[in-house]
């Protein structure tokens, strides 16, 4: 029998329709994770290492981790449930914290907390996402360059 534990109630309920169906809920909560990550949108993931480099200050540290805590907590919603904008919208972000995460982890180990983990939770995150939409709609793509390009980034 499995320890009723708020964490495991938690996850249920997340993964529950019954909770996606309450719209207010559902909407009080994506509006704390948009908020949560709003600040990735502001940067052009088609040019990280330029915006890294001269920028570095103003991509602070707490925001990335609020953002990636928000991205693991996605790990458990059913993607169906979410409207289509903000899927795009997370994916878009997404990518980019995965960019930013890889350049910061790369220059300055002490500063960020544990990398690895970050990364994966973005990669899988992307990976279940990326897999949804093309079986959605593989013959369009919300991306400004084609999947190749955010891949080869991934990699880099």
């Amino acid at each position: 029998m499995e320890e009723c534990q708020p964490s495991t109630i938690f996850n249920q309920t997340l993964r529950s329709a019954q909770f996606w169906e309450l719209a207010n809920t559902r909407n009080a909560l994506l509006s704390l994770i948009n908020e949560e990550t709003s600040f990735l949108a502001t940067i052009d993931p088609a040019e990280p290492r330029p915006l890294l480099a001269s920028e570095k200050s103003l991509i602070d540290r707490s925001p990335l981790h609020r953002a990636i805590a928000a991205y693991e907590l996605l790990l458990y919603v059913p993607i169906e449930y979410l409207p289509r904008a903000s899927r795009l919208d997370l994916i878009r972000r997404a990518l980019t914290a995965d960019l930013i995460l890889c350049q910061t982890a790369r220059e300055d180990t002490d500063s960020t907390k544990n990398p690895v983990r970050s990364v994966t939770i973005l990669r899988v995150f992307l990976t279940r996402w990326f897999s949804f939409q093309s079986s959605m709609n593989h013959a369009v793509s919300p991306f400004k360059y084609p999947l190749s390009f955010y891949f080869i980034l991934f990699i880099s």
